[in-house]
């Protein structure tokens, strides 16, 4: 969040952050579901008590997934941060 390139969204109140949080495939698709969102959540709470951004931000979750590695389960249990412009 301190980085340059990243610090002119979180100053800018107009910019808009979702934060998708995911869940591996393991496990019952409706348990990963409600994992990814608190993944999701507790993302969120951390970059508002933490880091001190101040924008709008919404948790998604997204279940569970193969997105980012199909060998690897842990590396599926993410969370992507967008900021939507103005």
């Amino acid at each position: 969040v301190a980085l340059p390139q990243i610090q002119k969204y979180s100053e800018d109140p107009r910019v808009i952050f979702v934060v998708l949080g995911y869940a591996d495939k393991k496990g019952d698709p409706k348990s990963n579901q409600a994992i990814s969102l608190q993944r999701a959540e507790a993302a969120v709470k951390v970059l508002k008590e933490k880091a001190g951004v101040m924008n709008l931000m919404h948790a998604v979750g997204m279940g569970g997934s193969e997105l980012f590695d199909t060998s690897n389960l842990g590396k599926n249990r993410v969370v992507e941060v967008w900021a939507v412009l103005p």
